[in-house]
């Protein structure tokens, strides 16, 4: 539920109502004939409420205002909702809006800091602490926290031993913990996800050594390249890589897909008594390792620019981000990138 006097949710405990719980009896016999076993009796089944609350009046709705400000929307208190929500809900995403600047204090109308926050996939939050790196020169950093807050944890649960003793792949990804909270702690194990997938060793095989999903990571890593992408087209941070920088980047991750894939297909193949490797695979895997390694090479040398963000202002308001950029003299293409991090921060992709 949400309490809009506070402006938070909380996890709280309720009945389902009649209409759900007869949408979920027929899942029992969806493929063939099945029976439905409910654990209330018939009395409190009829007691349930006959529809659920709709969700808009149970959320916050600060994104949702957000949506509809950038849409044209102007007076919200008018607006055709289907199920109005409370005056008091829809006063609160305001303030909450309005307390970083994101809608005017005079008129329900956005900043130019709700425009962009407006057309990021985040909620308001996220999004204002993505900007706020973006501003403060650190922009890959921001990036990978904000993708990793965004996506489901990675770390798989894995239970007790029979001994009741911790499983050592538990033990071993402490390591990568930080006491500065989770979004560093994820950020440590993004960084040294990349590492070993990037040093051409088996980063699959990492994970399951240490208990963590790797789907979520490279989850984390698509939904990173989109908000760089977002943030280039937008022009909070400079021009997208050149073609040649892309292209790198394309072969890059067709050549790390095509190693997972191999592996994956090895691994399918002992299963089935087949030995390690299967009939007809064409490159082995040293020689895809030094190709993986070429191909950074090669990034690394386009990746060599930095940018300096500064916020530009017209008439005493902010218009966006003005960079400065600079280029190593042996940057042919006259490409640059991401501002660089300092040491233990994420390592910039590019756009």
């Amino acid at each position: 539920g949400f309490e809009a006097e506070y402006r938070m949710q909380s996890l709280q405990q309720y009945w389902e109502s009649r209409a759900s719980a007869e949408q979920r009896k027929g899942r029992a016999g969806r493929t063939g004939p099945g029976v439905c076993y409910r654990l209330f009796s018939q009395a409190e089944f009829g007691k349930l409420v006959e529809f659920s609350e709709p969700e808009l009046l149970r959320a916050p709705l600060a994104s949702t205002v957000l949506q509809l400000l950038a849409l044209g929307v102007q007076d919200l208190s008018s607006f055709g909702f289907v199920q109005p929500p409370k005056a008091e809900h829809l006063a609160g995403a305001l303030a909450s809006l309005r307390d970083i600047q994101a809608v005017e204090t005079s008129r329900e109308r956005l900043t130019p800091l709700g425009h962009v926050l407006a057309d990021l996939p985040l909620d308001f939050h996220f999004g204002t602490m993505l900007l706020l790196g973006v501003i403060l020169g650190l922009p890959a950093l921001a990036l990978t926290t904000t993708a990793a807050v965004a996506v489901p944890s990675p770390l798989a649960r894995v239970p007790l031993r029979k001994d009741g003793t911790i499983h050592h792949s538990v033990i071993s990804r402490r390591q990568l913990f930080s006491p500065l909270g989770d979004p560093f702690s994820l950020l440590n194990i993004f960084n040294a996800w990349l590492e070993e997938r990037d040093g051409g060793r088996d980063a699959g095989r990492w994970c399951r050594r240490n208990a963590i999903e790797e789907r979520r990571l490279i989850e984390l890593l698509k939904l990173r390249k989109q908000f760089a992408q977002i943030l280039c087209r937008i022009k909070l941070i400079q021009r997208p890589p050149s073609k040649k920088h892309a292209d790198a980047m394309k072969r890059l991750e067709d050549s790390s897909l095509a190693q997972t894939e191999t592996r994956q297909d090895r691994q399918e193949a002992s299963f089935r008594g087949e030995g390690s490797r299967r009939a007809g695979d064409g490159e082995s895997d040293g020689s895809k390792q030094r190709r993986l390694k070429r191909l950074l090479l090669e990034d690394e040398k386009l990746r060599r620019g930095r940018r300096v963000l500064k916020l530009g202002e017209e008439d005493g308001r902010p218009t966006g981000l003005v960079a400065d950029a600079h280029v190593d003299d042996d940057d042919s293409d006259g490409d640059a990138d991401l501002p660089q991090p300092r040491g233990g921060e994420a390592r910039s992709i590019g756009c």
